[in-house]
């Protein structure tokens, strides 16, 4: 059974609680991110929801808990990093991709720039080869052209 149908034999509270349940994982998701969810929400305001009575009273009579949510997107914190621990600086380079050439650290497309090289195919390299390699090609390219 996919999503749709099992949302179309839920009664209407059980498709509304599904729904806040489901919400707290957006938001769990956008934090992730490194997106502030309108600053109003925190991680550990979406684990203490997660762990509470009143989400046990909205997932009774499904087949998972809270708990088991919450252990999941544990799960895909400690496989993806916490950008909730992060200042607000340290997200926006999370998101950018960054290397370090001769030293100096700075977004994929700020050494394209300086470089005047193509930056999505530098993107394409730091996604198929990972960023040790990009910062190898792009500490080799900037040396060759003479310290750019």
């Amino acid at each position: 059974m996919n999503e749709i149908q099992m949302l179309e034999v839920l009664d209407p509270y059980s498709l509304f609680a599904y729904k806040i349940v489901e919400r707290a994982v957006y938001d769990w998701r956008l934090l992730m991110q490194g997106s502030s969810v309108g600053g109003k929400v925190s991680m550990e305001e979406i684990r203490q929801f997660l762990k509470s009575q009143w989400c046990a009273e909205l997932l009774d009579g499904t087949c998972v808990t809270g708990e088991w949510v919450l252990k999941m997107l544990e799960d895909e914190l400690k496989r993806l990093g916490p950008a909730d621990t992060m200042m607000p600086t340290e997200r926006k380079m999370q998101n950018k991709k960054v290397v370090t050439v001769d030293g100096v650290t700075a977004s994929i497309y700020s050494w394209c720039k300086k470089l005047k090289m193509d930056d999505q195919a530098v993107y394409r390299m730091y996604r198929d080869k990972g960023r040790e390699y990009c910062e190898k090609y792009l500490t080799g390219v900037k040396r060759r052209r003479g310290n750019a």
